[in-house]
């Protein structure tokens, strides 16, 4: 029997950033992903009327949001280096964020499926292979009696292949 083609995604199990050059960081208690396509699109008129409607994809903004204040995801996300310094009992762990270029990578992120009769894949995956994240997108954020998140931001630019996002259905999870 084949693989389904429609699923109902029920959470985001796993969020990664691997910066160009760098290695994967996982984005520690990741629980929201979203994707949301641009492009450009433009009538064609002629005869006092329209002919036709033209549109093309270009890219897409991606945002997600995590449940930790994770210095490894900032460092990846900022392209700067965390400082760790001393010896129990007073170690510390600082990330200076810098003026500098925000870095662009690959951004994979882990569907949950709800569980069903039939053939149904057991994770899907989302890839965007040109992410670069929006400096003034990336936030820290919490208050009294709530959980602290980071949130950011980015945007996704074709591939050599012209791929924006590519989301794969898998039978067997990774």
């Amino acid at each position: 029997m084949a693989l389904t083609h429609i699923i109902e995604l029920m959470g985001l199990s796993d969020l990664s950033f691997t910066p160009d050059g760098g290695s994967a960081v996982d984005i520690f208690g990741a629980r929201k992903m979203s994707i949301e396509f641009d492009g450009v699109a433009k009538p064609a008129e002629g005869d006092d009327k329209t002919l036709a409607y033209n549109s093309a994809f270009k890219g897409a903004k991606v945002s997600f949001e995590a449940m930790a204040v994770d210095l490894e995801a900032l460092s990846a996300l900022t392209g700067q280096t965390i400082v760790d310094s001393g010896s129990t009992p007073n170690q510390t762990s600082t990330l200076s964020i810098k003026a500098a270029p925000a870095p662009f990578g690959v951004l994979k992120g882990t569907g949950v499926i709800i569980q069903g009769a039939g053939t149904l894949p057991a994770e899907v995956e989302f890839e965007i292979e040109v992410f670069t994240v929006i400096a003034g997108e990336l936030k820290i954020s919490g208050g009294f009696e709530e959980m602290w998140l980071i949130s950011a931001g980015g945007y996704a630019v074709p591939n050599s292949s012209d791929v924006i996002v590519k989301i794969t259905f898998k039978e067997t999870a990774s």
